[in-house]
């Protein structure tokens, strides 16, 4: 029987990647996700075309370092075919926007492409760092670290410990992979009948 490999969900191994304390992983994976969507462009250039290239050559080295990351994962490529719902956002926002393509001159149309294909590729950055983390993190390796780090920080405000939040986040984060093996299982289910 095919085993189901949703996505997000973990595959035991012994690379590299999976030797990493999941806090540590899960604290890069927030970091590119917010560096790599921070718009924040350089004040040294006014020209739109750096800047834009400047955004363009950020994403491109986060994607680097999260194909440097599934390689060292050892991850089967074949997997990334899970990935595959990001271009349908692609295609989705390219839609979106040709509503608007009727009332815009070409140089806003032309930008608007722009700004949806960067969209779109630091989506599928994010996703693809996402996927190598919770495909070398276990849930308990997550809940773990992250009880840890609710231990150190309840011992400055107390408040963190009473609530529990590390485990409402490890619930939260377990649930991602759910949804998907639920969905494949539909899928399934369709192509079956």
């Amino acid at each position: 029987m095919k085993k189901n490999n949703s996505l997000f969900s973990y595959r035991a191994g012994n690379s590299i990647v999976h030797k990493i304390p999941a806090l540590i992983k899960l604290f890069f994976l927030c970091f590119i996700s917010i560096r790599i969507f921070s718009s924040s462009k350089s004040c040294f250039f006014e020209n739109q075309f750096l800047q834009q290239n400047i955004l363009w050559v950020r994403a491109g080295f986060y994607f680097t370092l999260a194909v440097i990351f599934l390689i060292m994962a050892k991850t089967p490529f074949r997997n990334l075919i899970q990935l595959k719902f990001i271009l349908f956002i692609g295609v989705f926002l390219l839609l979106l926007n040709g509503f608007t393509f009727f009332w815009q001159d070409i140089a806003s149309i032309k930008k608007s492409l722009i700004d949806d294909a960067l969209y779109v590729f630091r989506f599928f950055t994010t996703s693809l760092m996402g996927f190598v983390v919770f495909e070398t993190t276990s849930k308990v390796q997550i809940l773990e670290s992250l009880e840890n780090m609710e231990n150190l920080i309840g011992k400055v405000v107390p408040v963190v410990k009473k609530h529990r939040i590390s485990l409402l986040l490890s619930v939260t984060i377990s649930i991602i992979p759910q949804v998907f093996a639920t969905w494949n299982k539909v899928n399934m289910a369709v192509s079956a009948r």
